[in-house]
């Protein structure tokens, strides 16, 4: 699990609606995989290589040539929060040990301002237990942000769709949910480094007739991750579980999809990029997503 250049942006962005503070946990180490002068140009934070190198985590210890920064050095000190790691052993010095695949015990309850999963669910066997965990894990008004796979790695136990975690969130009644699809076809110059485009998900989306399904799983290829941005309120549950939407019309499922217009009210702004080209097409032949722009 690691920090790249894509959720950096992605945390700034959020900083830059809503100040990110109080306690932030991450859901195990975070290896940065930023160098600390692009960390520092993209947080226009100064951090300090002597005080905050990794010696720990298992990028740091495999690639000792890249300097590393900790990422208890990036996230404190870029967004003034209280950083903590949970992790299900204390092997990279975790202050906080549980198993994600079982229910959190009430200690972990209305803890956490800010959560991010960094590549969390999609290494663990139970990721629905995980998300019903980190939605108890939060305050009233507190923000989780999801990095998770969606195609295209190795080594992972899951991949998931946009529709997983926006229809989790809209069912439970969250405040805001923006949720995107990353994709990433172009290796970049540094460590984990893509050219990276990014497209906005909503339910909403016009059926075709004939729709080739094989065409559509082959028009994008490449690395292709979730990025989510959810946030809870007084009134949010973390219990429901939502009907996929192909079978929402036949379902007597409360139909999460009335959720969007709420979601398209926020004030919060999707992320977008300032370079944009005239034919990228979009991903899965369907207009579910919308293109946001290209080299986030």
């Amino acid at each position: 699990m690691g920090i790249i250049r894509q959720t950096i942006k992605a945390l700034v962005h959020e900083n830059n609606y809503k100040k990110i503070s109080g306690d932030f946990v991450s859901l195990g180490k975070q290896s940065v995989n930023v160098s600390i002068g692009e960390c520092q140009k993209l947080t226009n934070t100064k951090f300090s290589i002597k005080v905050g190198a990794d010696k720990q985590t298992r990028h740091a210890k495999k690639d000792r040539k890249f300097k590393r920064i900790t990422d208890h050095e990036l996230i404190s000190k870029a967004f003034k929060v209280n950083y903590f790691n949970l992790d299900i052993s204390n092997y990279e010095g975790a202050e906080y040990i549980h198993d994600m695949n079982l229910k959190i015990p009430k200690k972990f309850e209305n803890k956490f301002d800010f959560i991010f999963s960094g590549g969390c669910l999609d290494n663990i066997h139970n990721p629905s237990t995980a998300l019903q965990n980190t939605s108890r894990m939060l305050k009233n008004n507190g923000r989780i942000m999801h990095w998770e796979a969606a195609r295209g790695l190795v080594g992972h136990f899951h991949f998931f769709c946009p529709e997983w975690f926006y229809s989790y969130y809209a069912i439970n009644n969250f405040t805001d949910c923006k949720t995107y699809l990353l994709t990433q076809r172009k290796f970049g110059k540094g460590r984990f480094d893509y050219v990276t485009d990014i497209f906005e998900w909503k339910p909403k989306f016009t059926r075709k007739k004939n729709f080739n399904y094989f065409k559509s799983s082959t028009s994008f290829n490449g690395i292709h991750y979730i990025l989510v941005i959810a946030e809870k309120n007084r009134n949010s549950t973390f219990d429901k579980i939502p009907t996929n939407l192909q079978y929402l019309d036949d379902s007597k499922s409360y139909d999460w999809r009335k959720m969007q217009k709420k979601f398209d009210k926020s004030k919060r702004k999707p992320i977008t990029t300032k370079i944009r080209f005239k034919k990228i097409g979009v991903p899965y032949e369907t207009d579910h997503f919308k293109y946001l722009g290209s080299n986030f």
